[in-house]
């Protein structure tokens, strides 16, 4: 049997809920007890304390208060989700889809969650006395790799209906594993420590890609320094993994060994194939303990061992230094290469293809870099008449394309690409 996944209410306005009867702290109190009641009957258990750390924060926020009064949950591990609750009233949020991103995305990074949904409750012609309150609700929702704005307008007339969609947009997130853990290893072959002729194709990859516009995430008005301050963005990036948060990846099989895959957070725009600088290769996955295990030169085994970031001078002449962290999306890629022997070349980036027909489509919308999101796209992937020719879009993120040649995945993606991944309306 499954173990069941906990979760708890986090947050000053959580505390503030529970100590004042005012109206609007009643139908926030009433939406979350609902939101507790559907967690439960779908198999998470509820906790009182933080401690031990829980699968899932539900944090609660009000989007009428100073963000810098906002404080971000402090994970005991890394394997905790959390959600961001902020509630508002209409009119709080501005019209225009951009800036609703920006308010959002702000507050997401400042509390370093794995998603925030903002609750939009009406603000006129709202009966209390109502279970639910009546009246036209809305929810829109961000995520730390989403270049696209899900926007969700629930109406709370139909009891039942509106809870399904409020669990169906959050269940994604409130059941994922996170699988960006890795190991580095002091396996890389000699003859490889300064790359091959499969190292410089994927850096190639990247230079034509960015060619394309698409690095590292084409889309309008996004620039996340614009929309949250370094500081808060590093956060992210520490605790998540990710640096420069929407490059995406290009990964190209080493046979009999494993794959190279583009390291995270660096300008692939001027990659150049070299091992430990910005590509890795990766070997497998420890099941036992969930960790991609990565190859590493014996020096920079060591680096990794003691701890230590030598001077850049000797790190420039040896080769040394800490290693740099593969693709958050490493145990995708392996799964892929794993599921598809005949796929020798994988490319995610935040765009879309030209026409949907000629892709398949993930159902469910798992956060990156986890389990759930992986196993979802091998298995768009296994639907696709000819996997080394697929193309999986993966609704407000991007695109996933395989394909068994370097120099084919390109030409197909020149023919095909859409610079901005579309955003959604679901109803």
């Amino acid at each position: 049997m499954a173990e069941s996944r906990t979760f708890t209410f986090y947050g000053r306005t959580w505390d503030h809920i529970n100590t004042s009867d005012s109206d609007d702290r009643f139908v926030q109190r009433w939406f979350l007890n609902a939101l507790g009641t559907r967690l439960s009957e779908n198999g998470h258990q509820f906790q009182e304390a933080v401690t031990p750390a829980p699968n899932n924060v539900i944090h609660i926020l009000d989007l009428g208060d100073n963000i810098e009064d906002d404080r971000a949950f402090k994970r005991k591990s890394k394997k905790t989700f959390v959600v961001g609750i902020a509630f508002g009233v209409e009119g709080q949020l501005p019209d225009d889809q951009e800036q609703i991103l920006s308010v959002l995305y702000r507050r997401l990074i400042r509390i370093a969650a794995n998603a925030v949904m903002a609750i939009i409750i009406p603000g006129q012609n709202i009966d209390f006395n109502a279970v639910p309150p009546q009246g036209n609700w809305k929810a829109y929702t961000v995520a730390p790799e989403s270049p696209g704005l899900g926007v969700h307008e629930i109406s709370s007339d139909d009891f039942q209906s509106f809870m399904d969609q409020i669990y169906e947009r959050l269940a994604p997130i409130l059941n994922s594993t996170l699988a960006i853990d890795y190991s580095y290893r002091p396996s890389l072959p000699i003859h490889l420590f300064r790359g091959n002729d499969r190292t410089l194709r994927l850096a190639w990859l990247a230079h034509q890609i960015s060619d394309l516009d698409l690095l590292p995430a084409p889309y309008k008005a996004r620039d996340l320094e614009q929309i949250a301050q370094k500081s808060d963005l590093r956060r992210i990036e520490r605790l998540f993994g990710v640096g420069a948060l929407s490059y995406g990846y290009f990964a190209v099989r080493e046979p009999g060994i494993g794959h190279w895959t583009s390291i995270s957070g660096i300008d692939k725009s001027s990659m150049t194939g070299i091992p430990e600088r910005d590509v890795t290769l990766i070997a497998g996955y420890d099941q036992s303990n969930g960790t991609v295990i990565a190859c590493s030169s014996i020096f920079f085994w060591i680096g990794q061992q003691i701890r230590v970031r030598f001077p850049s001078w000797i790190a420039q002449a040896l080769g040394i230094g800490m290693p740099r962290r593969p693709s958050v999306e490493s145990y995708e890629q392996w799964l892929i290469f794993k599921e598809f022997p005949d796929v020798n070349v994988i490319v995610h980036f935040h765009g879309w293809w030209r026409n949907e027909s000629e892709m398949a489509i993930t159902q469910s919308h798992y956060p990156c870099a986890t389990k759930e999101a992986a196993l979802e796209v091998v298995r768009a992937l296994g639907q696709v008449a000819d996997p080394t020719a697929g193309a999986i879009g993966i609704p407000w993120h991007g695109i996933v394309v395989t394909d068994s040649s370097v120099v084919r995945i390109i030409k197909r993606i020149q023919d095909c690409y859409l610079k901005y991944t579309p955003l959604r309306q679901t109803t």
